[in-house]
């Protein structure tokens, strides 16, 4: 459907930089709001995967879905008592990303285990993006990859839906901005990380004397520290952009950040 949006050699298996470069090209919204939810599906849940977005004031639906079960969910307005209706009224992310399990389709025999992430959309609307578990995987849990992956799926529906109301230069700006911070951080780290190695290759295969067991030991955990300082970095990058106040304007947010 719209795995024409990525680079071909890896449109199979979208990573979320290729799925970023998608976003920030530009491109028809609702072909990349599908490609993102059939992301979330095939990425993280062998069932399905639901956008759920206001329909209008005080009301939430349905609006895309991907799965065995799209057709029952697709247009599926959230039942005013519900956990995801009443924080998403509240306007309460954390509750909506604890919840747990979501009944979408009054028909089914049970709530599916779930995973919600906030789409926070500026002037078209906060919802969620969810992926629920099929019936016969009930018993298998999201794990902390998966709601990090989910997350930064929400992010780039948010600025799917935001990116017409953007102009270029701005668009431009925030690239640049980003740009820079992983540079200043993870990059400079995971070079580091990357010298580290090479220099214990050299000495590996250096005709003189070897380096010792403690060295190797030392430049291994030296560089593991390295590689996960820089996720962290990224992780913290990530989840400022997203988290950030909700007031201020995209460029704000980076600039901030």
């Amino acid at each position: 459907m719209s795995q024409d949006l990525l680079p071909p050699a890896r449109a199979d298996r979208p990573r979320v930089q290729d799925l970023a470069e998608a976003v920030l090209a530009g491109g028809d919204t609702e072909d990349l709001l599908q490609l993102l939810v059939a992301s979330a599906r095939t990425d993280l849940a062998p069932g399905d995967s639901v956008l759920v977005m206001p329909l209008e004031p005080g009301t939430w639906t349905v609006e895309m879905a991907e799965g065995p079960s799209a057709t029952d969910l697709l247009g599926q307005l959230l039942d005013p008592q519900s956990p995801a209706f009443l924080a998403l009224a509240a306007a309460d992310n954390d509750a909506l990303e604890a919840i747990g399990a979501l009944a979408l389709d009054p028909d089914a025999p049970a709530p599916s285990r779930a995973l919600l992430a906030v789409v926070d959309a500026a002037e078209h609307g906060r919802g969620f993006l969810a992926v629920l578990r099929d019936r016969d995987q009930q018993h298998i849990a999201f794990t902390a990859a998966d709601r990090e992956r989910l997350d930064s799926l929400a992010g780039l529906i948010a600025l799917t839906l935001r990116g017409p109301s953007l102009g270029s230069g701005e668009v431009d700006d925030e690239r640049s901005r980003i740009a820079r911070d992983l540079h200043d951080l993870a990059i400079q780290e995971l070079f580091a990380v990357g010298m580290e190695l090479e220099a214990l290759t050299e000495a590996l295969s250096s005709p003189g004397e070897e380096p010792t067991n403690s060295r190797i030991r030392s430049s291994v955990a030296t560089s593991v520290q390295g590689v996960e300082n820089a996720v962290a970095q990224i992780r913290q990058i990530v989840q400022s952009l997203r988290r950030e106040r909700t007031e201020a304007t995209l460029t704000e947010r980076l600039r901030h950040e």
